[in-house]
């Protein structure tokens, strides 16, 4: 008995878990040390000891309970929603118009912990629809590298102050150095019935940031 239930209720547990763990944004290196753990629970079911089966395991319920404490700690509240469509009656979906309000570049602060290796693009509506709308963002230009928009419609959470502010995260890297990038995003308004408005087209750049002349490292 390991913790008063048997080994293969443990096992259970921890697969559990761990799915659920591999379903988180997790940074790269909460990534492997799960593979590196995974690797373990394998060599558990392989064949070894009892006593070895029950050190593996005690080290791997401890390591979940650390990394899932980690992707908590450094993780974003939610800044948008998915829209829904639910209206029967032919509603006309109106042109948006966007402007860039902040790009926050990823960085490293020295906390392992933190979010600062995540990259923030803000976006800000002009204009007010006559009827809550949502709005779908997508890459017409250019390269960027990581994902930035999910394709689906969306609008500010509840969590947002400003309901014209659309904030869109990506993982940037940790590092005092970051590359330029310049894209155009194509910006459609969708309607509670699903129809789409004409597209607005905007152009979003960053000149990069480099490394400080006086760090070598």
């Amino acid at each position: 008995m390991l913790f008063g239930v048997n080994l293969q209720t443990t096992l259970v547990c921890i697969k559990k878990t761990y799915n659920k763990l591999l379903k988180r944004t997790l940074k790269s290196w909460q990534r492997s040390f799960l593979a590196i753990l995974a690797n373990y629970l394998c060599v558990a079911y392989a064949g070894v000891s009892y006593i070895q089966i029950g050190d593996i395991l005690r080290f791997a319920i401890l390591s979940l309970l650390f990394v899932s404490s980690i992707s908590y700690s450094g993780s974003f509240i939610l800044l948008l929603d998915t829209f829904v469509v639910d209206s029967k009656e032919i509603i006309v979906a109106e042109k948006p118009t966007f402007v860039v309000k902040t790009i926050r570049r990823g960085t490293d602060d020295g906390n392992l912990y933190s979010t600062s290796d995540a990259g923030i693009l803000t976006l800000e509506l002009q204009n007010t629809p006559a009827k809550k709308q949502g709005y779908k963002f997508e890459v017409s230009e250019g390269n960027f590298e990581d994902s930035l928009f999910t394709g689906e419609a969306v609008t500010p959470s509840k969590y947002v102050e400003n309901g014209k502010e659309f904030s869109f995260i990506w993982f940037d890297g940790s590092s005092y150095e970051q590359e330029a990038f310049n894209i155009k995003v194509k910006i459609i308004g969708v309607s509670a019935s699903g129809a789409e408005s004409e597209p607005q087209f905007l152009t979003i750049k960053h000149d990069g940031i480099k490394k400080p002349w006086w760090r070598i490292w």
